[in-house]
């Protein structure tokens, strides 16, 4: 039987060369040796959403920033996977954190900003109506001819 290390390492490997159907099992093998440790739980959320299972993604993260809830990338991962999920409240919440708990963290920076409602145009400011042109003057009388 291989230990929690071992397999999290093999985990890792096959997550790195996009084999997630290889890293799977071992991911729940961990789980089940090490249920308390938060990197099987980050790479299992990580994996699952590859696999494009993000509510199950979601789960595994949600556990994850339980045993850690100060990790920044956890909490990025977990709003990855909750967007995936289709709950962009949920997941700015999360990018949000992130960005508490490490501020110079771009990818949350742009998660962030990529979720914020789109600016309304400005409103236009007033036009001046333009001058309307004097009035031409009145033509002048007219001259008399000869006596009437």
């Amino acid at each position: 039987m291989a230990d929690v290390t071992e397999l999290l390492h093999s985990a890792r490997r096959a997550v790195e060369a996009g084999d997630h159907e290889a890293a799977l099992p071992l991911l729940d093998e961990a789980v089940t040796l090490g249920p308390n440790l938060f990197g099987v739980h980050m790479l299992r959320g990580i994996c699952l959403s590859a696999m494009n299972r993000p509510a199950e993604g979601v789960t595994a993260l949600q556990r994850a920033i339980e045993l850690n809830p100060t990790s920044a990338q956890g909490h990025y991962n977990l709003g990855v996977a909750l967007l995936a999920a289709g709950r962009p409240k949920e997941a700015e919440q999360h990018f949000r954190q992130a960005l508490r708990l490490q501020p110079g963290y771009d990818a949350a920076a742009d998660a962030v900003r990529s979720l914020a409602p789109p600016k309304a145009p400005a409103e236009s400011a007033p036009v001046l109506e333009p001058v309307s042109p004097s009035p031409p003057p009145p033509p002048p009388p007219p001259e008399p001819t000869g006596p009437s």
